[in-house]
């Protein structure tokens, strides 16, 4: 953290005496872990884990809740547990995914 110090006119930089590593880069190796999280946010960061673009047909569930974990080496599991969630069903097509509510 950098501080400025009135007293030594000058900016002072201290350092957190411990860091958890376990947590630096977790995103890039674990699985994507969401407590409450708006579903457009979730699905954007599918979409900068696995390099797609996810379109939802179902534009008023943005703002529904996620709470859960997904994977980041399995494209289609992850969308199978948001389409389970919330009763979607999807198509991928190249790097583009498509979700919309299932038939009943």
């Amino acid at each position: 953290m950098k501080l400025y110090s009135k007293r030594l006119y000058a900016f002072c930089i201290e350092y957190a005496k411990s860091v958890n590593v376990q947590y630096i880069g977790a995103w890039k190796r674990g699985p994507l872990v969401f407590k409450l999280q708006a579903l457009g946010a979730v699905l954007e960061a599918i979409e900068a884990s696995y390099g797609v673009d996810i379109r939802l047909d179902v534009s008023l569930m943005l703002t529904d809740r996620f709470t859960g974990t997904l994977p980041v080496d399995d494209l289609s599991l992850a969308l199978r547990i948001i389409g389970e969630t919330y009763h979607l069903q999807y198509q991928v097509q190249g790097d583009k995914v498509v979700m919309m509510q299932q038939n009943r």
